[in-house]
């Protein structure tokens, strides 16, 4: 799963995550690709057997933007072998990396609209 926000942090991308992981928890494996401008969550945790993987936002500068796509590029290399399907709450600018990473490794996508009017396909 990759979302802008997850549990303790709520958006209706990462509601709707949670929502699908405790529906298929028994049946899938997850992993929570997220980001998050709260300095004090972990950056990498579990919870409820979930492995989250946390992107800490610290600003727009490009520097900063680069330092995040390093950090989810090293993340997403850590457990691509574990990944089958990346499933896309949202649409956002990390998610054009995950699409490419996704079709060099040759991992199936499934993206999740959550903001009419943002990220819907006439919006993008």
């Amino acid at each position: 799963m990759l979302t802008g926000a997850f549990y303790p942090e709520v958006s209706g991308g990462g509601i709707q995550a949670l929502t699908l992981i405790n529906a298929l928890r028994e049946k899938v494996n997850f992993y929570v690709i997220t980001t998050s401008h709260n300095f004090n969550l972990s950056k990498q945790e579990c919870i409820d057997n979930i492995p989250i993987h946390r992107v800490i936002r610290r600003g727009n500068r490009i520097i900063l933007k680069l330092q995040s796509l390093i950090w989810f590029i090293w993340i997403f290399l850590k457990i691509r072998e574990k990944i089958d399907i990346l499933h896309f709450h949202g649409f956002s600018q990390k998610n054009m990396l995950f699409i490419i990473l996704a079709k060099i490794f040759k991992k199936k996508t499934i993206q999740k609209i959550t903001s009419l009017g943002d990220d819907d396909p006439i919006s993008i």
